[in-house]
């Protein structure tokens, strides 16, 4: 672990003017639960506000306070996030806050509208709430019957509006299969308000009967199907049109129905927005390159010492550098994930297993190129970047194939250097390795019994007796 520079002790992200001034020494901070990042910002800062107003503080040092005090409300992201900002970089208690709302800006509460009520949705085991009913009441045309049946008996549970309109729904049914798909035959009668006049056009009436040739589907299943039978060819599939439509914005078109590639995403950890992040499955462990971490300016001492081996489907084996928790956010959502970091060159940045699905309970789909998370205010989608994913596995397919040859043609020119057969092993110092067996020399040493093998297994003993006797000869 790198050691602390003697000079640490003076890290402030204030300036000058703050930091050398000292506090009053009966000034003691005021007990305010901590702020972890997973809040209202703005809230933290009121009551930090509030507390800190009630507080016996100088005038001439109220903003020293205001600004030494702040950090040690912090814990958790919100903490590391105040030790990472660079020296100098306050100026006063006002541009704290404003650097702070902005960081956190994604845990604010949003202001709730009338319009919000019609995306509640009921959750499993959760009761029946009848301001539903009234929302949907209110949604109806005055003149409507269901609307005059609910507001003259007002439903007591949801059970009776359930049954109010099954009943509302099995009447207006009726009446579309007596009269020909209309309630009242009369309204249809009317004149067209745009023509004049009554139009032998279908969009005159919503349910203008066009001809007596029409299929009514409130009729049973038999006779139904009689009724398409007799029709024979008239039932078919309307054809495709011949002329392309030049509205249409290829741009917007759906992936192809058959691919390959994986699930690649942006997302932001720490206060880096990070690209070419691999959504993987299959992988049991977070993990993030060491270059990344550079360039998101993390110190190495940062890494936890702590490191593990990594196993391929192959078997092949990598360890990596340590551990470090990292903070990341996505549609609102933050999460303190443990990122396993890995010095070598790929071409992912990072590389999201399934401790970040499992903690955040995200559906990834390769095939959608999507990824679905449930939030307090609905599930979001996050949209995968599919060119982008593309030219990743390309890099990946060029590096192997550059990579063989490379190794193929090194082997050959460094072939004197390798032991091919047993006896190229000669002349070994003793300085490069030795052989020992651990026994103790005040004992008399017991010759063993000779064994007889039987004469396969004797060849096959001569044999790896010879090979060693030309490997010391």
């Amino acid at each position: 672990m790198k050691e602390a520079a003697p000079e640490s002790y003076a890290d402030s992200p204030f300036i000058d003017e703050i930091t050398r001034v000292d506090l009053p020494k009966k000034f003691v901070i005021p007990s305010i639960r901590t702020y972890d990042g997973t809040s209202d910002p703005q809230n933290h800062v009121a009551f930090y506000k509030q507390k800190m107003l009630v507080a016996s503080i100088p005038s001439e040092f109220r903003q020293v306070c205001m600004c030494k005090g702040f950090g040690t409300t912090l814990t958790g992201p919100a903490l590391q996030w105040f030790i990472n900002l660079p020296n100098g970089s306050i100026k006063s208690f006002a541009d704290l806050v404003n650097t702070f709302n902005q960081q956190f800006a994604s845990k604010r509460e949003l202001e709730k509208h009338s319009s919000d009520l019609y995306r509640v949705t009921q959750i499993k085991d959760e009761p029946h709430e009848l301001p539903s009913v009234e929302v949907f009441r209110q949604g109806l045309l005055p003149n409507n019957d269901l609307y005059v049946e609910l507001t003259k008996y007002p439903c007591h549970s949801f059970e009776d509006f359930q049954a109010k309109t099954l009943a509302y729904i099995r009447l207006v049914e009726d009446k579309s299969y007596k009269f020909g798909g209309s309630c009242n035959p009369k309204d249809y009668d009317k004149p067209n308000r745009k023509s004049g006049g009554r139009s032998n056009n279908y969009r005159s009436g919503p349910y203008t009967r066009l001809n007596q040739s029409e299929v009514n589907l409130m009729q049973e299943q038999q006779g139904l199907i009689k009724r398409l039978d007799n029709m024979g060819p008239v039932v078919r599939w309307p054809r495709k049109s011949d002329n392309p439509n030049p509205r249409k914005d290829h741009t917007k078109w759906c992936i192809p129905d058959v691919h390959y590639d994986g699930l690649v995403i942006s997302m932001q950890i720490e206060t880096t927005n990070v690209r070419m992040i691999l959504v993987d499955g299959g992988s049991s462990v977070d993990l993030i390159m060491l270059d990344v971490l550079k360039a998101m300016k993390i110190k190495e001492d940062q890494i936890t010492k702590n490191s593990s081996v990594l196993v391929g489907f192959s078997g092949e084996t990598k360890r990596t550098l340590g551990e470090i928790y990292l903070p990341t956010y996505v549609e609102g959502l933050a999460s303190y994930e443990r990122f396993g970091v890995l010095d070598f060159l790929s071409s992912y940045n990072v590389i999201l297993g399934r401790p970040w699905i499992h903690n955040i309970k995200v559906v990834p789909s390769t095939y959608h190129q999507c990824i679905k998370i449930p939030t307090y205010w609905g599930v979001a989608t996050i949209k995968g970047e599919h060119k982008l994913a593309q030219e990743c596995n390309t890099e990946v397919l060029k590096h192997s194939k550059a990579v063989r040859p490379e190794l193929v043609s090194f082997l050959k020119n460094k072939s004197s250097c390798f032991a091919w057969p047993h006896f190229d092993l000669t002349g070994i110092s003793a300085d490069v390795i030795t052989h020992k067996l651990n026994i103790d020399t005040s004992y008399k040493p017991v010759q063993q019994k000779r064994r007889k093998f039987a004469s396969k297994r004797n060849t096959i003993i001569n044999e790896e007796v010879d090979k060693l006797s030309l490997i010391w000869a």
